[in-house]
């Protein structure tokens, strides 16, 4: 048995549970610091078995391993390895994901290609150029801080007039400061993930390729070198050095586009892939050896076979958006072993959605195939909680999953 300490921001409390459920000893701390704190900052894992903590500095020396399961703790993460503590999760990179612009340099600037952006500040600006370049397709993103506006495509200014109208009445007069960035669509592409680790030297040899529909999650395991869109990316010598360069020793995805021949990286994430990660928590069998390879810089190869598929399917309560409401989750028993919380609580033994997330929990499942993979989430999610949604689920979900493997077939990929 080992000692984590685990510094999440909310979402990744299944990575927590499952060192839990391995027979660890877990210190579970979420960031609650504010002016005039809250409970509802504090709560999300109590009542699970961790050892909530409310100053992770505090036992720092009592645990085993550290891990990260989110943004923002890089440079934290940097000064615990410099200082001999074994980490997972986090480093300077994750300036590829808060400068997206930057980030773009930085991967330029090493070989790997990215979507074109261009930088505009305010809205004011943002809508000039939307009405000179009216009819040609942009993705609309923030370049920062993602959690404000969800990326939206545009063809005009007035596409972008809801989510504009929505932002200024979050951030108010500073809309005319703040930089929006602006994506050029890459045409006759398809988009693809990838979910990999880094452990300080190179990337382990197993990654997980991955690709959504209506917001749920769908792929594989297999080796570095069978994942053809992410293959040169991920064994390029100046990629790699970089990661070297801030000792990044942890999970690290991407998103792009890939056209037959070359991938254009849109969205690199130095952190777990949400909502898709949770699934690694619960489907990798040695999922604590896993970790603490990482940690350790000598990866391990997990013990899961690449002929598994598998499926997630969020689900989700209107109920909760914009609202302090508390939803007990009456999950059957016979699903309790797959399903993931997002901010839950646990009071005498019965598990409670934590607002304000409108995303309460997630059903993961595997299968030889994806056609069994789907099936089996249909018959689960026809078994969750009432007043409850699921994404597009509540029909046949395989023939979705169909259409987009032969659009990846046309590109020369087969999941």
């Amino acid at each position: 048995m080992f000692k984590f300490l685990v510094i999440d921001l909310g979402i990744g409390i299944q990575h927590a549970l499952r060192l839990l459920e391995d027979g660890n000893e877990v210190y579970y701390y979420i960031p609650w610091q504010r002016a005039f704190p809250t409970y509802i900052d504090y709560l999300p894992g109590i009542g699970f078995g961790f050892k909530k903590v409310m100053d992770f500095f505090s036992v720092l020396d009592e645990v085993d391993y550290i891990v990260f399961t989110d943004i923002g703790y890089g440079w934290t993460a940097d000064f615990l390895r410099k200082n001999n503590y074994f980490v997972y999760g986090g480093s300077p990179a994750e300036v590829l994901e808060l400068d997206r612009m930057k980030g773009k340099e930085i991967l330029n600037s090493l070989g790997i290609k990215t979507t074109k952006g261009i930088v505009l500040k305010g809205r004011e600006e943002l809508e000039e150029f939307l009405e000179e370049n009216r009819g040609k397709s942009y993705y609309l993103k923030l370049n920062s801080f993602r959690g404000d506006l969800e990326t939206s495509k545009v063809t005009s200014v007035d596409d972008a007039q809801a989510f504009l109208d929505k932002l200024a009445g979050i951030i108010g007069p500073l809309i005319e400061e703040i930089p929006f960035l602006l994506e050029e669509e890459i045409k006759d592409a398809v988009e693809v993930g990838v979910d990999a680790w880094f452990d300080g030297e190179n990337f382990c040899p197993i990654v997980c390729n991955a690709f959504e529909i209506k917001a749920n999650n769908f792929g594989r395991y297999l080796r570095l070198e069978e994942w053809i869109p992410f293959r040169d990316m991920l064994t390029n010598p100046k990629f790699i050095d970089y990661l070297r360069s801030v000792n990044h020793r942890g999970p690290i995805n991407f998103e792009g586009f890939w056209d037959g021949e070359e991938i254009y990286i849109s969205d690199p994430c130095i952190r777990h892939s949400y909502p898709l990660s949770v699934q690694h928590a619960l489907v990798i069998p040695d999922y604590t050896e896993f970790i603490i390879s990482i940690a350790t810089g000598e990866c391990i190869v997990p013990n899961i076979s690449d002929k598994i598929y598998f499926g997630l399917v969020n689900i989700y309560s209107d109920a909760m958006i914009g609202t302090n409401l508390w939803m007990p989750l009456n999950i059957p028993e016979e699903l309790r072993d797959r399903v993931a919380f997002r901010r839950a609580v646990m009071i005498d033994d019965k598990p409670y959605a934590a607002p304000p997330d409108s995303l309460i929990l997630s059903i993961i499942n595997s299968g030889r195939d994806l056609k069994e993979v789907a099936d089996k989430l249909k018959e689960d999610y026809d078994k969750c909680i009432p007043g409850t949604r699921g994404t597009d689920v509540k029909g046949d979900i395989y023939p979705m999953v169909e259409e987009r493997l032969k659009e990846f077939e046309k590109y020369g990929i087969k999941i």
